[in-house]
């Protein structure tokens, strides 16, 4: 390209001055048609003009400040022998800008011609730049057009029809020459345009994908420019560092050192091991392409009430560095050195607890149960209650809170459908881990919220809700499991079909039952097994009580639906079966160990690690849910006293 394109570097702070060129050399923006057409509306120009007359107040306080548009995305391109900048995000405030710029012009060619007749300027600005749309005309077409439109009804409306983008051309150039034309000082206002008002200006990286696919992830929010990009640039300006602070440090050495930090935060931060410790997406209501933006957030207070405003955290460094300049870092380096120290040593020495936290597996527990069950804490928040302490004494804080956020919960809650639930098991999963000797053992908030973003958790019934009759498939598969657990053997196929088996069987009472199970396994496709051999395979000593009933034959569906019957599942294992009967859950959960994740609690209970005294390994019987009752209520007990339901 040559020199009519500016060298300006990426995330450079580009006024709109030094985009305005005499005519001759004006700048040659390409607006392509897979952007929306213009859309800005009376109300927010409006608003633009008081933001601007409001800085220019700020700047008499403050003579180095400017006013920050946000980002402007282009990219140089030729088309037709002429050189362009592809605009691939902000042609909205590009286009605005250029309004403004044809509105001042106006109201400086009333002023010169007052005791003219003509009214209205029709030519343009002497210094500008020029937008070709896709979709439209060159902007210096239509843009000396806009002046008629002030003084007749008529041209305003003729101008107003052509299309959807002229409309609001005209409205906003209405509703701006109204607003400055009340303007106490008009120069001020052109100059503070012009010299004080920047863009954010954004080269994509040579490898980035294609200019239309740029812009949809930009707008889907799927890429920078974000916070972080922008907070970097605005900390590793060459400007903020003296040539040499002292006689260790040069300044190239300070912007390496936090690029160097900043970059190995951000690929920690991407280990999702540790992310999903410290972040909740439910609770926070914020997503982070750039991770380390999260933090910038926590420095800043941003919020999830705040999520409509994109560029919150930014913007409060940005005052902050104009606060800065304002106090005496314009004329002395070592200040502007200082206050970057500052910022980086919030987000580091936040990061570097974090770190040691996600390190020590008992504050590691507490701290990701807060993260997701108390949206009142924060990482910013506990990082203020915690330090000095020592571990006891932080494990100690930790249990408080948890105290606090579960303290509400009674037994009568801990009911199929209430969150109160999941909230109790997920809380009693996590301190199984954490009372464990084995210093490894750690619960995985990443799988655990990998789950839920996937497919979800379901609080499971462990005994059925309801009566289930296998249909031949579960009767076959039932069958191979009940003989290995009888025999200890699994049947072996007798025919090069497999359609046949046999199983070694040392005990008659055994080789009766393991008969019947065969009779099962052996059975030609569609055939009808009569009642009596199932009701014989049921009544055996394995199952001494009503099978399909998995025991609770005397309990009501309330019981049924308490938490000594439910277990968190999720929803892809539980799918697989829906409403069957305990073995054939036992048997799928345990099989799926090296698939898909399950808790702690989950595989105890399927391994009836629970009770004392195995009546039934084939069912879950009211023995074993009071035992499961009892264990809960024994682990959470430091945090929740529960009460048995009556």
């Amino acid at each position: 390209m040559n020199e009519s394109i500016p060298q300006f570097n990426s995330l450079d702070l580009v006024s709109v001055g030094s985009l305005l060129r005499e005519k001759k050399e004006w700048l040659n923006f390409y607006v392509p048609a897979y952007q929306r057409g213009y859309r800005w509306s009376a109300e927010q120009v409006e608003q633009l003009i008081d933001d601007l007359e409001e800085f220019n107040t700020r700047r008499e306080t403050n003579r180095d400040a400017f006013y920050c548009l946000q980002p402007l995305v282009v990219r140089p391109i030729e088309k037709d022998g002429t050189e362009y900048l592809e605009v691939i995000d902000g042609q909205q405030r590009l286009t605005t800008i250029l309004l403004l710029l044809q509105v001042l012009r106006q109201l400086q060619f009333e002023d010169e011609n007052e005791d003219e007749d003509k009214k209205y300027f029709s030519s343009l600005p002497r210094y500008a730049y020029d937008i070709k749309y896709e979709t439209r005309k060159h902007s210096s077409e239509w843009l000396p057009q806009l002046g008629e439109t002030l003084f007749s009804a008529e041209k305003y409306a003729h101008f107003d029809d052509q299309n959807c983008d002229y409309s609001h051309f005209a409205e906003v150039f209405n509703a701006a020459y109204k607003k400055l034309k009340v303007v106490h000082d008009l120069d001020d206002f052109k100059k503070t345009l012009r010299k004080y008002t920047y863009f954010i200006w954004y080269l994509p990286s040579e490898g980035d994908d294609k200019n239309v696919e740029i812009f949809d992830r930009l707008n889907a929010g799927k890429i920078g420019l974000n916070n972080a990009e922008l907070v970097k640039a605005l900390l590793l300006q060459r400007s903020n560092v003296p040539a040499a602070h002292n006689a260790e440090l040069s300044e190239r050495d300070v912007i390496q050192k936090i690029a160097l930090e900043w970059d190995a935060i951000e690929r920690r931060l991407h280990d999702d091991s540790l992310w999903d410790f410290i972040y909740s997406e439910a609770s926070h209501g914020l997503a982070y392409e750039s991770r380390i933006e999260y933090f910038l957030d926590l420095q800043k207070g941003k919020t999830d009430k705040l999520k409509e405003k994109h560029y919150f955290t930014f913007n409060a460094y940005l005052d902050s560095y104009r606060q800065m300049m304002k106090n005496g870092g314009y004329r002395d380096p070592a200040k502007r050195l200082e206050w970057v120290k500052q910022q980086w040593d919030g987000i580091k020495n936040l990061f570097d607890l974090v770190m040691e936290w996600y390190e020590n597996r008992h504050l590691y527990h507490r701290v990701g149960f807060i993260i997701e069950y108390n949206s009142a804490y924060d990482l910013k928040k506990l990082q203020a209650l915690l330090p000095p302490l020592n571990q006891g004494e932080r494990i100690a804080k930790l249990d408080d809170i948890i105290r606090d956020t579960v303290k509400g919960i009674q037994s009568n809650k801990l009911f199929h459908g209430h969150k109160e639930l999941s909230e109790i098991l997920f809380l009693y999963n996590i301190l199984l881990e954490d009372r464990r000797h084995n210093d490894t053992a750690r619960f995985s908030f990443a799988d655990y919220k990998q789950v839920r973003k996937d497919k979800g958790w379901d609080q499971e019934h462990v005994a059925s809700s309801h009566d289930h009759e296998p249909d031949e498939k579960e009767q076959k598969e039932l069958a191979v499991d009940l003989i290995e657990l009888i025999t200890g053997n699994k049947p072996i196929p007798v025919d090069d079909e497999g359609m046949k088996y046999k199983v070694d069987v040392e005990d008659k009472e055994e080789e009766d039952l393991c008969e019947q199970l065969l009779s099962i396994l052996n059975k030609e496709d569609g055939e009808e097994l009569p009642k009596e051999k199932l009701e014989k395979i049921f009544k055996s000593k394995y199952f001494e009580d009503n099978f399909s009933e998995n025991t609770f034959e005397t309990v009501d569906k309330r019981e049924k639906d308490f938490i000594w019957n439910f277990v968190l599942l999720n929803s892809s294992t539980n799918s697989s079966y829906g409403n069957n009967s305990f073995p054939v859950k036992r048997r799928r959960i345990l099989a799926d160990e090296f698939e898909v994740y399950t808790p702690v609690g989950t595989r105890n209970v399927f391994e009836k690690a629970y009770s004392r005294k195995i009546e039934h390994f084939m069912a879950w019987t009211r023995t074993d849910a009071k035992a499961y009752w009892e264990d809960i209520k024994r682990v959470l007990n430091p945090y929740v006293q529960l009460k048995d339901i009556k």
